[in-house]
């Protein structure tokens, strides 16, 4: 699970970074410029609260719940 989690957060890093990237290239010497990397990087930080922030508490929520569940696993084990 920590694998795939690691897997889209790198993938989802790299989708913006080489979007930003290719913007910035296509736009070279344009006087809008800034206002478009503005636009890309709001919506970049945006992308990071509203979709990793809740995606975060629900792995936190699931890897709570695997340890509860390791942990009562490993207190019944001990009465036998």
């Amino acid at each position: 699970m920590e694998k795939t989690i690691a897997s889209l957060i790198i993938g989802s890093a790299m989708i913006w970074g080489a979007t930003i990237l290719a913007v910035s290239f296509k736009l070279k010497g344009m006087e809008i410029k800034p206002d478009v990397i503005q636009v890309i990087g709001l919506a970049a930080g945006m992308h990071l609260i509203l979709i990793w922030g809740p995606a975060g508490a629900m792995i936190r929520k699931m890897k709570l719940k695997e340890l509860k569940k390791d942990k009562e696993k490993e207190g019944n084990d001990e009465g036998y």
